[in-house]
């Protein structure tokens, strides 16, 4: 006989001894007995069992919560770490490049500079040449001038000594005809001459 069967007899044999809410009511404490009889280890331990896994459920998610909390600390912490280092590398290759830059510029400065004194210096050479050149030029061509004036001054006083010479001489009008008649004659006589006329005037045959 299962306990079930034994429940229903018992049911069965107390219903009959009361009223009816008296018999419900030891009906209910029947059922809960019976219940009790049934599940209640059952229950108990069902209970214990859930009990202890809400504890366990609880005690994992309060370590989930903190591990979670702690790697989001230390991933928190490295983002910064790496934040600052990236900033700390940027602005030491922002000053590395401003540091070319300026030496760069410094650099291309000076060799502006540097042309611009060299492109001075040329002009200033290129002056003295062109002066030294154009003095030179004036010298010789004075010198020049001063070579012709004297060549002329000598010439003109040879011609005036000349001229002086010949008025010095008193020579008369038939030597001076005899003398040319004579140069004509050999000129004739040398050259082959036609056309002129005798020592006397008269027309050669």
């Amino acid at each position: 006989m299962s306990v079930q069967e034994a429940s229903g007899d018992q049911v069965q044999q107390t219903a009959p001894f009361g009223d009816g809410q008296h018999a419900q009511s030891g009906t209910a404490e029947n059922v809960e007995q019976i219940r009790e009889i049934l599940f209640g280890p059952q229950n108990r331990e069902y209970a214990q069992r859930f009990t202890r896994i809400e504890e366990r459920l609880s005690q994992e998610t309060a370590e989930l919560k903190a591990e979670v909390r702690r790697r989001l600390d230390a991933l928190e912490a490295y983002t910064r770490q790496e934040v600052k280092d990236l900033a700390e590398r940027l602005r030491t290759e922002r000053s590395e490049r401003t540091e070319s830059i300026n030496q760069l510029s410094q650099a291309l400065t000076d060799s502006v500079k540097s042309l611009e004194r060299g492109l001075l210096q040329s002009d200033d050479r290129m002056s003295n040449v062109l002066r030294e050149f154009r003095q030179s030029t004036f010298d010789r061509i004075k010198g020049v001038q001063d070579d012709l004036t004297n060549q002329i001054s000598t010439m003109e006083s040879s011609q005036n000594h000349s001229i002086e010479e010949l008025r010095g001489r008193s020579i008369d009008r038939l030597a001076l005809a005899s003398l040319l008649t004579e140069l004509a004659l050999r000129v004739r006589g040398e050259f082959g001459v036609t056309g002129l006329g005798k020592s006397d005037g008269s027309p050669k045959p």
